[in-house]
C-alpha cells in the first residue's frame, strides 16, 4: 500500500492491513466507519495527484456490489471519445422512441430538436409527473444557489438517515477519477450505461464542472461538483444531459427536468440511481 495512503488511513483511525485485494487488479477493499468514510474520502483525494489512488465509498458495509467481472483494461480500451451530447446521442434517441410509444403528443417529432427542446417538451406534457397530472403552476427559480453541506445518501439508512455504523470503502490505484465505473465494473444493467460510457460521461463532466465520483454502489453513483452551473440556462441544459444518462432521477425522482435542474443549481452533489 502506498505509505502516505496509509497514514491517511491512519490518521483516521483505520488499519491499513483491514484492506485487501478486490476482484479487479489495483482495487483495495476495506471497511471503516460511518462517521469517518467522507472525511476520509477528502483526505485522501488531497493527494491523489501524488499517489494516484482513488479513493470511493462503496455504501454499507452489509451489501454486496457485484460488478462486471471484465478486466478495466479491456473496458477502458472501449472508452468513446468525444463531446458529451455526442456520447448521448444514441440514449437521446432511445428516449425519443420510447416517448414515441407511449405519447401520441412525441409521435412523429422532430428528429434534429435540441435536448433542451425535448426536456422542455417531456415537462411540458407531464409525462413524468406521477399521477399524470402537469404542474400548471411551476416553481420560481431560486434567487441564488444555496451551496449546502455534502450529506452523501449512500453513507445513511434511507429511512432514519442516520449514518450507517460500518462503510465498504474502496481504493483503485493508477486511475483517474473518472475511470472508477471500469475498475468496479458498475453499469451495463437495466438502463444504466455500460461502464465504458459511464466513464466517458464522468470525463466530460469533470472537464466541466469538477465532478468526480464519491460514491459508487450496486446501484447508485454520487459526485461532488467543484465548478456547478452558474445560471438557470446552464443548469437546466446539464439537467437534460443528466436525465438522459439517468432516466430514474427524473421519472421516479424530481419528475421534472426543471426541478433536477433546480436541485443542481441548489447543491454541489450530484445523486443518480438506477433501478
Amino acid at each position: 500500500m502506498n505509505p502516505t495512503v496509509a497514514k491517511i488511513l491512519q490518521t483516521h483511525g483505520v488499519a491499513p492491513e483491514a484492506f485487501t485485494t478486490g476482484e479487479a487488479v489495483g482495487v483495495l477493499i476495506g471497511s471503516v466507519p460511518g462517521a469517518v468514510a467522507l472525511p476520509l474520502w477528502r483526505g485522501l483525494r488531497t493527494v491523489h495527484a501524488d499517489t494516484r489512488v482513488w479513493p470511493v465509498i462503496r455504501g454499507e458495509v452489509s451489501r454486496t456490489y457485484e460488478g462486471s467481472d471484465e478486466d478495466p483494461p479491456e473496458i477502458l480500451k472501449r472508452v468513446p471519445t468525444g463531446a458529451i451530447r455526442d456520447l448521448l446521442r444514441e440514449r437521446v434517441d432511445e428516449q425519443v422512441e420510447m416517448l414515441a410509444r407511449i405519447a401520441p403528443a412525441f409521435r412523429g417529432g422532430d428528429a434534429a430538436m435540441s435536448l433542451e427542446v425535448l426536456a422542455r417538451r417531456v415537462d411540458e406534457s407531464g409525462i413524468n409527473v406521477i399521477g399524470g397530472k402537469r404542474d400548471s403552476t411551476p416553481d420560481p427559480w431560486p434567487e441564488r444557489p444555496r451551496r449546502a453541506e455534502v450529506e452523501l445518501i449512500s453513507t445513511r439508512d434511507i429511512l432514519t438517515r442516520e449514518l450507517h455504523e460500518t462503510i465498504s470503502f474502496a481504493l483503485v490505484a493508477e486511475a483517474e477519477p473518472f475511470e472508477v465505473p471500469a475498475y468496479l465494473g458498475f453499469g451495463g444493467w437495466n438502463d444504466c450505461p455500460e461502464p465504458e460510457l459511464q466513464v466517458a460521461v464522468l470525463r466530460e463532466w469533470e472537464r466541466a464542472y469538477g465532478a468526480v465520483p464519491v460514491c459508487v454502489t450496486g446501484d447508485v453513483l454520487e459526485c461532488v461538483v467543484a465548478r456547478p452551473p452558474q445560471s438557470e440556462d446552464e443548469a437546466f441544459s446539464l439537467a437534460a444531459e443528466q436525465w438522459i444518462f439517468c432516466d430514474d432521477i427524473v421519472g421516479q425522482g424530481t419528475q421534472s427536468v426543471r426541478r433536477l435542474a433546480m436541485e443542481i443549481w441548489r447543491s454541489s452533489q450530484w445523486f443518480f440511481w438506477w433501478d
